[in-house]
């Protein structure tokens, strides 16, 4: 009879030569399902149900950033747009089609004493 050792052992190999047969299989099991899903033409929303997110066509996109990820204005803002928000962007320098915003001169600030200088 074998040990707790010696068992303990052998599920670690087991283990390992299952993750290693996932690995290789893996490739085929996403390609018979691409095709599945265009042969049948399936959305995502039947896959996933209502909580699938609606991928914004290029052509609907409000804002866009330099790598190209959009965001077509309508539910939570995403991520990548959240981050540059609160690093300090502005959200009209990631809208489409508008033309940049030009700096606006600061006003000079006023005296918390009164308007009326000394």
């Amino acid at each position: 009879m074998a040990t707790y050792a010696q068992l303990q052992q052998q599920i670690m190999l087991l283990e390992a030569e299952a993750q290693k047969l996932k690995r290789s299989e893996r490739a085929e099991v996403v390609a018979r399902l691409r095709a599945d899903i265009a042969a049948w033409e399936l959305t995502p929303q039947e896959l996933f149900g209502r909580a699938a997110r609606r991928v914004v066509p290029a052509e609907e996109a409000r804002f866009r950033d330099a790598s190209g990820r959009v965001w077509g204005g309508r539910g939570p803002r995403p991520r990548w747009l959240r981050e540059a928000l609160a690093a300090g962007a502005r959200l009209e320098d990631f809208r489409v089609g508008a033309e940049p915003v030009a700096e606006k001169p600061a006003a000079p600030k006023k005296s918390s004493r009164g308007t009326q200088p000394r």
